[in-house]
C-alpha cells in the first residue's frame, strides 16, 4: 500500500483543485475520502509518481461505497 495523489476525471476533464490522498493497494484499487464520503475505485496509473486517476466518466470504474458496503474494506486489506 502506498499513499497517492488521487485526480479525479469528470466530464472529460481533471480540476487540480479536487485532488485528494488517498491509498493505493496492490491491486491497483484505491482507497478515497472526499466530501465525507468512503469509497474504492480503479485506479488509472499515470507517468507522474505518486499520482492516480479515477475516471468519473467511466460507468465501470469499479467503484464501492464503503459506508453502504464497509465490508469490502476488510476484503480489500485481506486480500493483499
Amino acid at each position: 500500500m502506498v499513499k497517492v495523489t488521487i485526480q479525479y476525471r469528470y466530464q472529460g476533464e481533471i480540476n487540480e483543485q479536487e485532488n485528494t490522498e488517498g491509498v493505493l493497494f496492490p491491486t491497483g484499487q484505491v482507497f478515497s475520502v472526499a466530501d465525507g464520503e468512503f469509497d474504492i475505485y480503479t485506479a488509472i496509473y499515470t507517468d507522474i509518481p505518486g499520482v492516480v486517476i479515477v475516471d468519473l466518466d467511466k460507468e465501470d470504474n469499479g467503484y464501492i461505497n464503503l459506508i453502504s458496503n464497509p465490508n469490502a474494506l476488510v476484503d480489500l486489506l485481506v486480500a493483499n
